[in-house]
């Protein structure tokens, strides 16, 4: 049991646990049928197990219409890691939860402090902390990758990749031998005496689906299996406003969520964060994006078979882009006519696709295409278009502070720092499995990066990156210049381990009235070349 645990505990003994009290899932159903507005909810300690509706869900809200939820005084906290997760919100319009606290019991990853390097440097042996999992099989042997920490400032050491797990194995009770992939096996400014997280794979804290205007109002998260708020598939126009993802004080925890403070994806509008603060996740501050599908066959008409990756989210109305997955280049936009049919297509067929889990289209274009088997797609109409980040907090954290793949939003006033790969990064790619489209008419404006860039690597530790990766070839002067209409201004860079800005493969971009100060000056054991600002294959760059 960790500290949680005893915590927890102590307050079941001392009688301050409302779970015995009331009965969440029913006070919240009664409120819904009689259609209040606000439902107070009495404070306390809430331990939840799997909710009877719902496999995987421990507080399943579903189809809800204009409530409020106010847990302020409440914690929540989930039981069953593996599989399921914290709060489900399905098919909901106008909900707010409000001032709820979350966490997890048991904790969804484990760590320790490494007692040895092997000197092929294919293994570490961790030696777990007290109170932290010491058997593998309680994350079924599913790990993300590996964080080190420095044991005197607890923040991602620098120098040090993502330690990918192949394997853990038990040598002896409360140590483990993790051995990692071939491509990690080489030296790093890992040392004896330093700390490790090992996190598993579990469920999302709060996670929402065919969901419109949702707010979350000052909740804190302090830990979560993977995301810790995170959306798909839905109308959008999420205000996520004074909500903190940390470490829960009082514990000597490394993380907070396994992954993203806040991931959204295939959104028809995009989300307002505001006043809010992501610190210690083991990914990304922020994710905004749409699904790069593929059309399936020839196509010279109006007629076309899509294959969408994750769900297809595609209705008549909806704005599709088509590309060239060699060259990445537009050909052309088309707006939806009609949505028909599946076509019989087998699952063998699917095959050479790569990856897909959405549901097969039918699409009638109102103007006709030219396309080719394996072509992309994105839809612009649910891609999370129309963002606003204001006035948060990113960092310290594993990787970037922001990544945006999407359109008309604005970054503006907020602190990133600490972070293991980059500040606020604007990517694109066409391979496989990507997340997309592409940044287009974004204000970055008055946001302060203090230092960036923990891990090696010539794309890593970039204060602001604007780029097109040519997956799975290096990047190349003949791709499309997708990205377009930034505008950088404004903005203090102190502190990175690249370049303070750079810009590829981008188009009608202005970068002007930047503070830059050590650039290039946090050592990560990498040689590279540095510059305050540097532009790439880009056109119509301005920089003053």
């Amino acid at each position: 049991m960790d500290k949680l645990g005893m915590f927890l505990f102590a307050a079941l003994l001392a009688g301050s646990v409302a779970a015995g009290e009331v009965d969440l899932r029913s006070l919240i159903a009664d409120a819904a049928k009689n259609r209040q507005s606000v439902l107070k909810v009495p404070p306390g300690v809430y331990r939840l197990g799997k909710d009877p509706a719902d496999d995987k869900a421990h507080l399943l809200l579903n189809r809800i219409r204009n409530l409020e939820i106010d847990g302020t005084g409440a914690e929540l906290v989930f039981t069953r890691i593996q599989g399921t997760n914290g709060i489900v919100i399905r098919d909901c319009e106008n909900l707010t939860l409000k001032g709820f606290t979350i966490d997890l019991d048991p904790i969804s990853f484990t760590q320790g402090t490494i007692s040895a390097v092997a000197a092929d440097y294919s293994s570490y042996d961790v030696k777990i902390d007290p109170g932290y999992e010491t058997d593998p099989a309680a994350f079924r042997n599913r790990f993300r990758p590996v964080s080190i920490f420095d044991p005197a400032t607890r923040l991602w050491k620098p120098g040090v990749e993502d330690l990918f797990v192949e394997q853990v194995e038990v040598p002896e009770p409360g140590l483990w031998r993790v051995r990692v992939r071939p491509g990690n096996r080489r030296k790093y400014n890992v040392a004896v005496g330093d700390k490790a997280a090992i996190p598993g794979v579990a469920g999302c804290a709060v996670t929402a689906a065919g969901s419109t205007n949702l707010v979350y109002d000052g909740i804190t998260i302090y830990q979560a299996g993977t995301m810790a708020f995170h959306e798909h598939g839905g109308g959008g126009n999420t205000r996520i406003v004074n909500c903190k993802v940390t470490r829960r004080p009082g514990t000597d925890r490394l993380l907070s969520s396994n992954a993203d403070g806040f991931h959204c994806k295939n959104m028809r509008k995009g989300p307002t964060v505001e006043n809010c603060v992501f610190e210690y996740m083991q990914d990304d501050g922020i994710n905004i994006h749409g699904m790069l599908g593929r059309v399936k066959g020839d196509v010279e008409g109006t007629k076309l078979t899509l294959l969408p990756r994750y769900e297809s989210g595609i209705l008549a109305g909806d704005t599709l882009e088509f590309f060239d997955p060699a060259t990445h280049r537009s050909k052309g936009r088309a707006t939806v006519s009609e949505v028909t049919g599946l076509p019989n297509i087998s699952p063998a067929e699917l095959t050479r696709y790569g990856t897909l889990s959405g549901v097969v289209k039918s699409v009638t274009l109102a103007s006709p295409v030219r396309l080719a088997d394996g072509d992309r797609y994105i839809n612009h109409s649910a891609s999370g278009s129309g963002f606003a980040i204001r006035n948060n907090r990113f960092g310290p954290l594993r990787y970037r502070g922001m990544l945006i793949r999407t359109s008309n939003g604005v970054i503006e006033n907020n602190t990133v720092r600490d972070t293991g790969n980059g500040g606020i990064y604007f990517e694109s790619s066409f391979g496989p499995e990507s997340e997309g489209p592409y940044a287009d008419s974004i204000r970055v404006e008055n946001n302060t990066l203090i230092d960036i860039g923990a891990f090696p690597g010539w794309d890593k530790g970039v204060g602001i990156q604007v780029i097109d990766f040519n997956y799975p070839k290096p990047q190349t002067a003949d791709l499309a210049q997708n990205h377009r209409n930034l505008r950088i201004s404004g903005n203090r860079i102190s502190g990175t381990s690249n370049s303070g800005i750079r810009v590829m493969n981008g188009r009608d971009i202005v970068i002007t009235d930047n503070r830059l100060e050590k650039i290039g000056s946090r050592n990560c054991t990498e040689k590279l070349t540095v510059k305050p600002v540097e532009v790439l294959h880009s056109s119509n760059v301005e920089v003053n």
